[in-house]
């Protein structure tokens, strides 16, 4: 069997557990304190409208995302880059540029790392971040009852993905996601400060769907998702698409929002501290007893992008 057969999310499943000690497979890894996160692309990855600095800028922000959803500030950053030697220079100092004034804005520190040459077209970037942990909490943690909130509507690149798998021009407001995505990175000081009502909380940089599976898989518990977090614009130019709201759930993806999964009675507390420093929290579901992901009571497959598989 092919890794284009059995897909990502099954390949660490059924594969990468069974080789480790531990079984649960969360983006940051966490022991004393400290936070650990390795994330990483190939440079084709990028699309036509990003430069350089744009990929450097996002590599950073795609790892910085999962350490701040975990309730954690990123330190120590190290990178491996693999660039085609008939690479301009000023591109590749464009991309390190990018690279160190988005760590910087995350508040971390780049310390090192390695360069390496590759073939045309073959080109990576890899990212490891050592962090200081706030409010970490493991994914098993969320309980039958728990309120899950979402920091910010999301939609912007589901246009974006949408359009250009259907050829069309998207307008251009829609591509400032992809190109300069901003993690939330006060949202470490939220969670320090309303630790003991958060059971787990996860980034959605994987798609809305797969992230709520995961909360799921790893509590051994369901999730209900009731709406669909779409901003206005982004409903708006789905009917212009043709694309109903629910179908247009597997195109999600390289949205740097997080969910907090919360316990208690502080869900209008926390969300209106999140709202203090900016963001726009809403409630999207809820934790229930039967496994498995639900929208409105009726139970759905997880899908999203998947790195061996594609649109899955």
């Amino acid at each position: 069997m092919k890794l284009s057969e059995l897909g990502e999310r099954k390949f660490l499943t059924t594969v990468v557990r069974k080789l480790l000690e531990h079984s649960e497979l969360d983006d940051v890894y966490h022991k004393d304190g400290i936070v650990y996160k390795m994330d990483g692309f190939p440079l084709s990855f990028g699309f036509t409208f990003s430069d350089p600095y744009d990929i450097g800028w996002k590599s950073i922000t795609a790892a910085v995302s999962d350490v701040v959803a975990k309730g954690s500030l990123p330190n120590e950053v190290m990178i491996s880059i693999g660039l085609d030697p008939d690479l301009e220079v000023s591109d590749a100092s464009a991309l390190m540029e990018g690279i160190i004034d988005s760590t910087n804005y995350y508040g971390g520190k780049v310390v090192g790392g390695d360069t390496n040459g590759s073939k045309k077209g073959e080109g990576w970037i890899d990212v490891a971040i050592i962090g200081k942990a706030l409010c970490y909490k493991p994914l098993s943690n969320a309980k039958e009852g728990d309120t899950i909130v979402l920091t910010n509507k999301i939609g912007m690149t589901t246009v974006a993905f949408i359009s250009f798998l259907k050829g069309i021009e998207v307008p251009h407001h829609f591509l400032t996601s992809l190109r300069h995505p901003v993690a939330n990175r006060y949202l470490p000081l939220v969670m320090h400060n309303n630790c003991e009502h958060i059971s787990t909380s996860t980034d959605i940089s994987d798609g809305l769907l797969i992230s709520l599976s995961k909360v799921a898989e790893a509590s051994g518990k369901g999730v209900n998702l009731t709406t669909i977090p779409y901003r206005e614009d982004v409903l708006d130019q789905l009917n212009r698409l043709s694309m109903d709201p629910f179908s247009s759930l597997k195109y999600g993806g390289e949205e740097y929002e997080a969910l907090l999964v919360v316990t208690g009675r502080e869900v209008e507390h926390i969300m209106e501290e999140m709202s203090n420093w900016g963001m726009r929290p809403l409630i999207v579901g809820k934790v229930i007893e039967r496994e498995g992901l639900y929208f409105m009571g009726k139970k759905m497959e997880p899908s999203g992008w998947d790195n061996f598989r594609g649109w899955d």
